[in-house]
């Protein structure tokens, strides 16, 4: 569980924030243009809930779409453009079925243990008809890690504490039923995760990460140098595993109606 400090560390930092639809990767747009078009024409008015910087809220803004944000960054809702509410998602300060459509666009996998069952509760309390989700699909969260070097916590460097695959939403959200469901986003190749905890054991190979903030102690991470030979052997490997596997879309979205 990550300290406050961490947690603001991370979330509040300028420099993880400003993303916008032009700015980010291929693979992400086409991440928001399937939210975009998976999005029902009646379902205004929209809550995009743990919007961040609004990489889709503004987009749906843009678009003349009724939407509002709501994140608990001050930071990230500085960068929004449509109507914003600051707030934790799993306490949404809004009244029962407050909107049409609530939005939770890559924010489930981030959410730790009690957070997330109360921001699923939420989520279905709020939203009147529809539910629609993006999550990271399969990841396999080793292969995405880093290491504190001063307090040697190794954690996801985007801090993505949860695995998703498309059977978990029957499970999560028993108010709502899946209406339609697309495979989107970035492509990846297969990795090994044996091959990897052996390249981190062996040879400190981590995903380098300047960015990331340790959960445990707070500190913005300076990563020490992976053994250079490891990191090489390790990286040919995982290229030829990855081209024997072929590759396969990294973004599950799925849109949900009140049963």
């Amino acid at each position: 569980m990550s300290t406050p400090d961490a947690y603001a560390a991370y979330f509040e930092s300028p420099a993880h924030w400003g993303r916008t639809y032009e700015t980010v990767t291929p693979g992400e747009r086409l991440r928001i243009d399937t939210l975009v078009e998976l999005l029902p024409a009646d379902a205004e008015p929209v809550l995009d809930a743990g919007c961040g910087d609004g990489v889709v809220t503004n987009v749906l803004f843009d678009r003349g779409v009724d939407v509002t944000g709501v994140d608990i960054s001050e930071e990230a809702l500085g960068h929004v453009r449509a109507p914003t509410v600051r707030g934790s998602i799993d306490e949404l300060p809004f009244a029962d079925r407050s909107f049409v459509c609530v939005v939770a666009a890559n924010v489930l996998e981030h959410l730790p243990a009690g957070m997330f069952e109360r921001t699923l509760a939420e989520l279905q309390r709020v939203a009147e008809r529809y539910l629609l989700v993006s999550t990271p699909h399969e990841e396999d969260l080793v292969l995405a890690q880093t290491r504190c070097d001063r307090c040697e916590t190794s954690f996801h460097a985007a801090w993505h504490v949860r695995s998703v695959r498309v059977e978990d939403f029957e499970r999560w959200l028993p108010g709502f039923r899946l209406r339609e469901l697309r495979l989107t986003g970035e492509t990846v190749r297969r990795r090994s995760r044996t091959l990897q905890r052996l390249a981190q054991a062996l040879g400190n190979v981590w995903l380098p990460s300047h960015e990331a903030v340790c959960p445990t102690c707070g500190y913005r991470l300076d990563p020490r140098r992976p053994n250079p030979l490891v990191r090489v052997t390790n990286g040919a490997i995982q290229r030829a595993i990855g081209l024997a596997g072929g590759e396969r879309p990294t973004q599950l979205v799925a849109l949900f109606d009140r049963r």
